[in-house]
């Protein structure tokens, strides 16, 4: 399954491809839906250019054009915890753009 996401979970989205018959295959794809839950909850984009402002350090990343509103910088401590409960790991997406 593909999602708006897929850009910063590429690397958990390539194995899964690379071992779609191993036995965990269907733990890990239920692993994927849970992740692009979380940034469906408070919508993909201003999700991650949320997490990417955070992860950088650099705010710019929050900006969003209309109709698209932001995710409260407040918010990012729950976002990151849920992640995490995930084992969330976007790889080297972050360090590449800050």
């Amino acid at each position: 399954m593909l999602f708006r996401s897929c850009n910063i979970n590429i690397a958990e989205i390539s194995r899964l491809a690379a071992s779609w018959q191993a036995d965990d295959a269907d733990a890990r794809q239920q692993k994927l839906a849970a992740i692009r839950e979380v940034f469906q909850a408070t919508g993909p984009i201003p999700t991650m250019k949320r997490l990417l402002a955070h992860r950088t350090g650099n705010d710019d990343w929050a900006h969003l054009r209309p109709p698209l509103t932001g995710v409260a910088k407040t918010a990012i401590t729950d976002l990151e915890a849920q992640l995490a409960a995930l084992d969330y790991d976007p790889g080297e997406f972050y360090e590449r753009l800050a």
